[in-house]
């Protein structure tokens, strides 16, 4: 079965799309501050919220968390080696990064030892 890392395809909530992608990165990647812009903050609190919680589940009356996935990293190490290795893992974590102060620039990127080697 495939599963998504992004998007909303597996969204069991209704509406709240933004929370629902919000709450997956964070999962994904850890927290994310709340922006003090008012118009998106209540969809953050939200996503934090759903990170965070879980809810009986109709079928099986187990407490199951609305978001499922695991870190990024414990994400990819489920794919083959020969899909993601564990130096594309390494490139794909550099990547991800919320702060843009933090992400590497583009040139930056293309001097991780992961593009090195496939260069």
């Amino acid at each position: 079965m495939s599963r998504t890392l992004f998007g909303p395809r597996d969204k069991i909530i209704q509406d709240h799309r933004t929370a629902w992608c919000l709450a997956k990165i964070i999962r994904l990647i850890g927290p994310i501050e709340v922006p003090e812009d008012p118009s998106y903050k209540d969809e953050f609190e939200l996503a934090h919220d759903l990170e965070e919680s879980e809810y009986q589940h109709p079928q099986t009356g187990q407490l199951t968390p609305y978001i499922t996935l695991k870190s990024l990293q414990q994400e990819l190490e489920q794919l083959p080696r020969d899909v993601c290795s564990r130096e594309c893992i390494d490139f794909l974590e550099h990547l991800l990064v919320i702060d843009p102060t933090r992400r590497p620039t583009a040139e930056e990127a293309l001097q991780h030892p992961f593009i090195k080697s496939i260069s």
